[in-house]
């Protein structure tokens, strides 16, 4: 309880007058995504509560990959969630706070006889295009490789037995086997590839204040319990 009033402190001192923040997301399901025309998605829910906490008003609007990062980079004061922080990029961005991680696994259906990654090197393997898999993939060694542009077409794949392994992100991998009517008990994780920090990041620009904002407003949510309710959604 002390802890809560501390937070709800810290965001009372936030000016009546803050800024009101564009916040831009990168079409990556299930964080971010479109669904009836509106923003949805792991990493948009927590920053609406986030901004709920610290009453500031915000506008989402979800964009492809490279145009989301472009819309940062070239403006000032605009929010980007979620970005995994990546050398590449660690520069040109303002790191605000971590989110959560991403896993990002080698899964095979429950039933078959792969144990390893080093299993799939003769395996068909799917992966998304644009995505962390294609690295890896390479980096693994596999020789077979069918990249696709949804998620969503490699779970439905695998079950069906046209693909043998998934390079994909574990929570990408639950919210895809959900929407294709299974759950991810129907696969068997072969291995971690990798672990990436999500942030909620923005303009280099973004100043002090602002940040420590937000700030606060992560520690709001998790104090009152939102937190943990909006990640157990995404990982069931």
């Amino acid at each position: 309880m002390k802890r809560l009033c501390l937070v709800l402190a810290l965001l009372a001192a936030v000016p009546a007058h803050a800024a009101r923040f564009r916040v831009v997301s990168p079409d990556l399901p299930p964080w971010a995504m479109e669904s009836d025309g509106k923003p949805a998605g792991l990493g948009i829910e927590l920053v609406q509560a986030m901004a709920q906490a610290a009453h500031d008003e915000i506008s989402i609007q979800v964009l492809p990959r490279a145009r989301a990062q472009k819309a940062v980079m070239d403006a000032a004061d605009v929010l980007i969630v979620p970005l995994g922080r990546i050398p590449d990029r660690e520069a040109n961005f303002r790191w605000i706070i971590p989110l959560a991680p991403d896993r990002f696994v080698v899964v095979a259906k429950a039933d078959s006889p792969l144990k390893t990654i080093d299993d799939c090197r003769n395996q068909v393997v799917g992966m998304q295009i644009g995505g962390p898999g294609e690295a890896a993939a390479h980096a693994h060694g596999f020789e077979h490789i069918e990249p696709v542009s949804d998620e969503g077409l490699d779970a439905k794949k695998l079950l069906a037995g046209r693909i043998g392994c998934w390079l994909t992100g574990e929570l990408a991998a639950r919210a895809s086997l959900r929407a294709a009517g299974s759950n991810f008990a129907a696969v068997k994780e072969l291995g971690l590839v990798s672990e990436n920090m999500m942030y909620l990041a923005g303009s280099k620009s973004l100043d002090d204040a602002a940040a420590k904002q937000w700030e606060a407003a992560l520690a709001a949510i998790k104090a009152n319990g939102s937190y943990e309710r909006i990640m157990q959604e995404y990982q069931n």
